[in-house]
């Protein structure tokens, strides 16, 4: 973690002339353990000029709702196993079932990873899910390929 990456990020945007609001950049917990007082720095420098940030592989590792709580997030990425767990073990329905209704409480976006089939999409609505990440959609591809496919 460094005092000026802020400053580091908005020199790139401004070099290629990104509209700040138009970036989102996720955060993994490992990095807010690492430096929360530089972390929360660098974001709050970053949200001043519009840029939003969102909590990556909620559900794993280290993440909790202390993380959701202290810091901005606008989006929270529900890790994939969080998911894929819900679709075949009741308790794990329902952490996915009110872990989702917390944090649309708390007014924050939702992104479901590991989306990979037309049932998970429909769980996921039903949940208010508001965004979809995974293999049904398209798996990785090359920088190429990608702009070829926005018909850049």
């Amino acid at each position: 973690m460094q005092e000026s990456l802020y400053q580091d990020l908005l020199n790139v945007m401004d070099e290629y002339h990104l509209p700040y609001p138009c970036i989102n950049l996720e955060i993994t917990e490992t990095a807010a353990v690492m430096s929360h007082e530089t972390l929360m720095r660098n974001m709050n420098k970053l949200i001043e000029r519009g840029v939003n940030f969102s909590l990556d592989d909620y559900g794993t590792g280290f993440s909790n709702t202390t993380f959701v709580i202290k810091y901005p997030f606008r989006i929270v990425k529900i890790d994939k196993s969080m998911v894929w767990s819900a679709m075949e073990d009741e308790k794990a329905m329902y952490a996915l079932k009110y872990t989702m209704a917390m944090v649309k409480a708390m007014g924050m976006e939702l992104v479901a990873e590991g989306v990979e089939n037309e049932e998970h999409i429909r769980l996921l609505t039903e949940l208010g899910c508001d965004f979809f990440q995974g293999y049904y959609y398209s798996k990785p591809v090359s920088g190429a390929l990608f702009l070829e496919k926005l018909g850049a």
